[in-house]
Formats: structure tokens, C-alpha cells, sequence
């Protein structure tokens, strides 16, 4: 009886639940990654790359003005992750933070 009633609001209905899950996706894929290196089996090579890939980023952040700025835009959901996919944020997570722990200047 209740399933056939209309939605009463933007909020309720499936069409609101599938845009809210389409724009939550890759938060959740970002937050719940490193929980997949915890199961009893055997993680697969994405998982240990995605862990891999956040445990660099999370130790080069500190030292690094620009890709702090961008993940904190990611982390805050006012960026896409797509924005870590720019080459020179990217390269500086795969090379990660530099010796000393003298932090990088902020170039353009």
C-alpha cells in the first residue's frame, strides 16, 4: 500500500536515492578501501594498490602545500576525486614526500 503512494518531495522517491548514491560513490569507495585490507582472505591487487596509493598520499600531504590544498577539497567533498588524477599532484603522491621532511614550495 505505502509502495504505490507518490513522493511527496525532492528527497523521497528511487530517482533521489540513485542520484545521492552516483554522487556519494566515491567517498564511500575512498573511506571504506582501507577496511578491505582487514578481511580474512587474501586482498586483492586493487585493494592493495588503492591502500598503498592512500598511505602515500596521506604521508606526502603534510609536506606538500598544493596537494594538501587538494585533498583537503577532496576529504571536505567541495572536489572531486578526479583531482588527485591531475599529473603533477599524481606524480609527487608516487614519489612521495622528500627526505628531510622540508616541505615543498608552492609553485603554479
Amino acid at each position: 500500500m505505502l509502495g504505490n503512494r507518490r513522493a511527496r518531495t525532492p528527497l523521497d522517491g528511487r530517482d533521489f536515492q540513485k542520484r545521492l548514491a552516483r554522487v556519494t560513490a566515491s567517498s564511500w569507495l575512498m573511506a571504506t578501501t582501507p577496511d578491505r585490507a582487514w578481511e580474512q582472505s587474501r586482498p586483492a591487487w586493487p585493494v592493495k594498490a588503492g591502500n598503498w596509493f592512500m598511505n602515500r598520499l596521506i604521508d606526502t600531504v603534510p609536506h606538500d602545500p598544493q596537494l594538501y590544498t587538494a585533498f583537503s577539497g577532496l576529504f571536505h567533498m567541495t572536489a572531486g576525486p578526479l583531482t588527485l588524477a591531475d599529473p603533477r599532484l599524481l606524480s609527487r603522491v608516487l614519489i612521495g614526500p622528500r627526505p628531510g621532511g622540508s616541505p615543498r614550495t608552492a609553485t603554479a
